[in-house]
């Protein structure tokens, strides 16, 4: 029993190391931001793994454990004040430790104090505005248009170059 628990154990690693070499994640940062972004996933792709293992883990202990045929009877936690709070309290808390790194990424991607170059994007239906405010190209706007051929689109003519192709017209 013990060997089967260690070869599935190292069958676990060894798939862990395939997906990590088969690059079966998020690309490679470009920027810190992009790399705090990458830490906060990684985290919580962990985090959630290890809650998941523990609570199914459990979980099954508790049903095979706690069955009828061993000769247990169920019991009634019905307003068990203890397991009502620890039931809420619990998720709570660790939202609150998913939410802090978040946050704390989130709030730090829309610090803009510093910005070279501020651009207002404004999507309209088959269309997106773009008006510099800041910096090089400022008080220009621009209306981009979607002019890719319908038979392009439908796939009865070869793709272009520049498939999709967008054309671009200063507005002012």
């Amino acid at each position: 029993m013990m060997l089967n628990k260690l070869a599935m154990g190292v069958l676990g690693l060894a798939l862990f190391g395939l997906a990590k070499a088969a690059e079966w994640n998020l690309q490679p940062a470009a920027s810190k931001l992009a790399g705090d972004s990458h830490g906060v996933h990684e985290w919580l792709v962990a985090l959630v793994s290890i809650i998941f293992v523990g609570v199914f883990g459990f979980m099954f202990w508790s049903i095979y454990a706690h069955r009828k045929s061993v000769g247990h009877k169920a019991e009634n936690f019905h307003e068990n004040v203890g397991v009502e709070v620890a039931w809420a309290v619990i998720p709570m808390i660790i939202l609150v430790i998913i939410a802090w790194p978040v946050a704390r990424t989130v709030l730090a991607q829309y610090g803009t104090s510093n910005a070279d170059v501020a651009v207002k994007v404004a999507g309209m239906q088959w269309k997106s505005g773009y008006d510099y405010l800041k910096g090089e190209g400022e008080s220009l706007s621009v209306i981009s248009t979607p002019s890719t051929p319908r038979d392009q689109i439908e796939g009865h003519a070869p793709k272009g170059e520049h498939y999709p192709h967008r054309s671009y017209g200063r507005t002012n």
